[in-house]
């Protein structure tokens, strides 16, 4: 990006990621924070909030 050779990330971490039995992922909660190499990054996903739990959106498993 931009002529960069590195670039870093500022990511947070979940708390305990669940799956329902129709295969919907969800937390509750927000862990700590830490900056990682963006080359860690295998995709992206988006998050939706509902009350106390965030659903992980990820296109890429609803495809499969």
């Amino acid at each position: 990006y931009m002529d960069q050779k590195i670039m870093l990330a500022n990511v947070t971490w979940t708390n305990e990621v669940n799956e329902d039995s129709l295969g919907t992922t969800s937390f509750v909660g927000d862990g700590s924070t830490q900056f990682i190499d963006v080359t860690a990054i295998n995709r992206c996903v988006g998050f939706m909030k509902l009350g106390r739990k965030t659903y992980i959106i990820d296109k890429e498993c609803m495809e499969g």
